[in-house]
């Protein structure tokens, strides 16, 4: 996944990442369902535009396709938007480079633009209810503290925020992983497993993590509080990583709200506390 995996700063502004595919050698989208999804256009900030191509054809061919890709949904866009107009800061193609590969079907993963809005704060008012919940959710809001997790049991780190398709924590986010990192100090008896979920791929498959050019992004990002907790301290024998990809959403990806629902990072309890039966 390109770009933009998480949300932008807390409280400041929030990034979403809208998608558009392709058919081989086309120009104008198999649908463009989701530029509905903007609704509130007074809450948009700025939105960038980047068209891809697969790796079939000659680069220069693959070039100014993606290009015009972009062009078509910035149209588009604006179509059913006029007021977006002055708030698209950037509309290109980066062509090929990102896809490789020998099929001759190609990669329908780089056959696609991307729209990137990023919104201001958000507005009064509840966010969208997800439309449905994972069996155990019930259980696991009922369970708020980590230490009172039965083996095999989960919580999501609320709060926890990365760069935008890197595994890099933001700043703001520190004071949560000082939190994961004092009650696994306070108890040493518990034994964890890190879990990273991302959204929006195709078939479920990891996002792009920018920094390593490999489809890893929620190992990676799973990988850095491992390894955050380590440098503080904490034993490496307590703790293990796992990355999850698109594999395990928890609701249904219908709106950016739930999509951000579904990235995130899970701590899982190994061994620890049990509950008298």
């Amino acid at each position: 996944m390109l770009l933009v995996l998480g949300s932008g700063l807390p409280g400041q502004t929030r990034t979403d990442t809208l998608r558009f595919y392709f058919a081989i050698d086309k120009k104008n989208p198999k649908d463009i369902g989701a530029i509905g999804k903007i609704q509130n256009t007074d809450s948009v900030q700025e939105i960038r535009i980047i068209g891809y191509a697969d790796f079939l054809h000659s680069n220069s061919y693959n070039q100014i396709l993606s290009e015009k890709r972009a062009e078509n949904i910035r149209d588009l866009l604006v179509e059913k938007y006029p007021g977006l107009r002055e708030k698209i800061t950037s509309c290109k193609g980066l062509g090929e480079r990102f896809s490789k590969g020998d099929s001759v079907g190609g990669e329908q993963w780089w056959r696609r633009a991307d729209v990137i809005v990023t919104k201001k704060k958000t507005l009064p008012g509840s966010p969208q209810k997800p439309m449905s919940k994972p069996a155990d959710a019930e259980k696991e809001n009922k369970t708020t503290h980590l230490e009172k997790l039965k083996s095999g049991e989960t919580i999501t780190l609320e709060g926890l925020s990365f760069i935008p398709g890197r595994h890099i924590v933001l700043p703001n986010s520190e004071p949560k992983l000082e939190e994961l990192l004092d009650k696994l100090k306070e108890h040493a008896d518990l034994k964890i497993q890190i879990q990273g979920h991302v959204c929006c791929t195709e078939n479920g498959r990891d996002g792009l993590d920018l920094d390593t050019r490999k489809y890893e992004l929620s190992v990676n990002r799973a990988k850095a509080v491992y390894q955050y907790l380590i440098k503080n301290g904490i034993d490496k024998d307590r703790l293990s990583y796992r990355g999850f990809g698109g594999t395990r959403p928890k609701v249904k990806e219908t709106s950016p709200e739930n999509e951000q629902v579904n990235r995130r990072v899970e701590i899982m309890v190994i061994s620890g506390y049990e509950k008298e039966n």
